[in-house]
């Protein structure tokens, strides 16, 4: 039995479909099961678990060997809570019912406890929780995914947030979730690893937001503003004033961009890496 936590996300949600295809039981820990298994199905188990209640967490993970973790905060919870003493929390409660492995997603970054952004900062810690402890881990040190060109969607237009000169190699959730189920399928392993996660071809993100919206959404102006102006705009409009923090966000990715080495994580794909124009034309399909 395969438990994951943030299964109902982003990229939870393929890590989950790819497991329970490739044979295995999934148990999925949420804060919400009856939420989840609206927008999930009843193929899989679910269990309540609050990353931030370690009792929560044990009861939830007895009778699993293996554990996957794609984590993230909300609006009512601070990152130290949860991305810091909630992995602490995971990582005591897996050791204490016999989990195996540990499956986690971050970015492309290395972890750093003294990093000036306070989420990355959290996470760090809380990665490095789970790597002190005695469970394997594989921790995915993830670039930008194609899922996310939707967030840059608007009602009226696309916006990409900030200038973003840097490169990124955008890669398919279905083509990490079939890394991590090739990883979970392996015999056990000693101590931690960790794997960056790239596709095949380097993009700025404004061009890749272009490209997405020429296929997938052409009736769509492409518009790109600066960080002040997004910041400026969202002020102006009351109905999205949520681009304000949208923007600190997307700040971060104008100066700190991919650092890791790719190679070794390509080796773990079943198949070819999907490039942005085969993505698109998988969702057209």
């Amino acid at each position: 039995m395969i438990a994951v936590i943030g299964a109902t996300g982003l990229l939870g949600r393929p890590v989950a479909e790819q497991l329970l295809n490739d044979g295995f039981r999934v148990r999925i820990l949420t804060r919400n099961p009856v939420f989840a298994k609206d927008i999930m199905d009843n193929r899989y188990e679910y269990a309540f678990a609050d990353v931030r209640d370690y009792d929560t967490l044990h009861e939830a993970l007895e009778g699993c060997s293996m554990l996957h973790i794609n984590l993230n905060t909300d609006h009512d919870s601070e990152p130290e809570d949860v991305l810091h003493e909630g992995l602490a929390n995971v990582a005591q409660a897996a050791e204490d019912v016999g989990i195996e492995k540990i499956s986690i997603i971050a970015g492309d970054w290395e972890p750093d406890p003294n990093h000036s952004w306070d989420r990355r900062a959290a996470f760090s810690k809380g990665i490095l929780a789970l790597e002190a402890g005695s469970v394997p881990t594989v921790l995915w040190q993830a670039t930008w995914f194609f899922e996310s060109l939707d967030y840059f969607v608007l009602e009226d237009r696309a916006l990409m947030v900030g200038l973003q000169p840097l490169t990124w190699h955008f890669v398919a959730a279905a083509d990490f979730a079939k890394m991590v189920s090739t990883v979970l399928e392996e015999e056990q392993w000693e101590g931690h690893r960790r794997f960056t996660v790239h596709g095949p071809e380097g993009l700025r993100m404004f061009d890749a937001l272009k490209h997405y919206c020429n296929l997938l959404r052409p009736d769509l102006p492409v518009e790109q503003m600066s960080i002040a102006d997004v910041k400026t705009y969202a002020a102006t409009h009351e109905d999205l004033q949520w681009l304000d923090g949208f923007a600190d966000f997307m700040a971060v990715f104008e100066k700190h961009g991919e650092t890791g080495n790719p190679a070794a994580a390509h080796k773990l794909l079943r198949e070819p890496l999907t490039t942005l124009d085969e993505w698109c034309q998988q969702q057209l399909a």
